[in-house]
């Protein structure tokens, strides 16, 4: 009995290390790209690791007080240093080909969080909190830093932009009338104070 505890002791400390490598790496929650006629909200996992790790039966979801929402199907891996992209539909979809899934929940774009639980409900993954998102912005973590923001350019299912920022300008203030000129005109902007 004792091989036993030990053997099942070890089998988990090989298998944290790898689930810790994991990571939501870039969200999509007020998409303007459409796929089959939809703009999808969408989450994508990165493996920052050097093993496959199996996610067959992990979780998915927008609500700490639900961690179960939506669970990855029989099968489901992610490789050394690739992604996983999930379609947060709001809909119960069967999966598509070539590994696309569709969760049954949304993301708000008003901000919210992004939770990955293990296979038996409990253990925590990875997490990701989402400030207010913008149309057509990703939220992620830039390639090869800690740094978290907005990026100019979506990747879903790549690599990210190693340049992240924190906020987003205010559209500025024209200040010169619109109008008829006969010659060219300088236009003149005010940004927000």
């Amino acid at each position: 009995m004792k091989k036993f505890w030990t053997a099942l002791a070890v089998m988990l400390l090989i298998a944290l290390p790898a689930s810790a490598e994991i990571i939501i790496s870039e969200v999509m929650a007020s998409n303007g790209t459409y796929l089959n006629g939809e703009a999808y909200d969408w989450v994508e996992l990165h493996n920052t690791g050097s093993k496959k790790v199996n996610l067959e039966g992990c979780y998915l979801s927008d609500s700490k007080k639900n961690l179960l929402k939506w669970q990855f199907p029989s099968g489901t891996s992610i490789k050394a240093g690739g992604y996983v992209l999930v379609y947060c539909t709001g809909e119960d979809m069967s999966p598509g080909k070539n590994s696309t899934f569709y969760a049954n929940f949304k993301i708000s774009a008003t901000g919210d969080q992004v939770f990955l639980t293990a296979a038996d409900g409990e253990t925590p993954m990875a997490f990701a909190d989402l400030p207010a998102q913008y149309g057509n912005v990703s939220w992620g973590k830039a390639e090869g830093s800690e740094a978290w923001g907005y990026f100019a350019q979506a990747t879903p299912g790549k690599k990210n932009e190693k340049t992240v920022y924190s906020a987003r300008a205010e559209e500025p203030e024209l200040l010169t009338s619109g109008g008829f000129y006969g010659e060219a005109v300088t236009v003149q902007a005010k940004g927000a104070d």
